[in-house]
Order: C-alpha cells, then sequence, then structure tokens
C-alpha cells in the first residue's frame, strides 16, 4: 500500500462511524447468555431428570456420542479438556543425533543441509 493512502484517522472521529452501535452486544455475549439458559431435561448420561444450562446439554450430548463409539466427539472433547496435541521433536544437542520418523529422502535433505557446519 502506498504510503499516500496512510493518512490518520482525525482526533476525536472514529475510523468506522457507521460500525456497532454503543451498548450493543456482541456475539460472544449473546452466545454466553443463551449458554447460561437452563432446562430441566433428561440426562442421556444418567437417566435421571436434571436441570441443566444449554452448555451443559451440549457438552453431555458430545459425550453420550463419544461413549457410542464416536471418534471425532471423543477427539473434540480431549481437544477442549487437554488441549491440541502437537508434534514433539527431541535431539540431543550434545551427541548431535535427532530421534525421529522420516523418510530417507527427508533424512538427507536435513543431512545436506547441515553439513557445511560440521
Amino acid at each position: 500500500m502506498p504510503e499516500e493512502n496512510l493518512i490518520p484517522f482525525k482526533r476525536g472521529v472514529s475510523g468506522n462511524s457507521k460500525g456497532r452501535p454503543r451498548g450493543a452486544l456482541g456475539v460472544s455475549t449473546i452466545i454466553r447468555k443463551w449458554m447460561a439458559t437452563k432446562d430441566t431435561v433428561k440426562n442421556p448420561l444418567t437417566g435421571e431428570m436434571t436441570r441443566l444450562t444449554s452448555l451443559d446439554k451440549m457438552v453431555i450430548s458430545q459425550m453420550a456420542k463419544a461413549f457410542k463409539g464416536d471418534t471425532a466427539a471423543f477427539k473434540e472433547l480431549m481437544d477442549r479438556m487437554e488441549g491440541k496435541s502437537i508434534a514433539r521433536l527431541e535431539a540431543d544437542v550434545k551427541s548431535k543425533s535427532i530421534n525421529v520418523d522420516i523418510t530417507p529422502e527427508q533424512r538427507d535433505k536435513i543431512l545436506n543441509t547441515f553439513k557445511n557446519d560440521y
């Protein structure tokens, strides 16, 4: 973007004068409000009548799917509870060795990258 287009806003003037009005609720606030509403329902896990929030009902529904073998439901619950898993790479710097599962082509590419360093 050319620098001549970078004109600062005038003092006291909003950059988006037709934006959301002051005091209007954001989407996250509205969702939180509706997730907190309560209803008396039959808990699919215990079979008992229970007063639950909409969020509770959604979590229980996801758990019920996971109990029936839905691996996507299970994965989503685990990701929410434990955080998404990440790939880990361990290296022994002193012996200059790395233990990972890679193809021979990938190994050669890595070795060629460091060839000039040693």
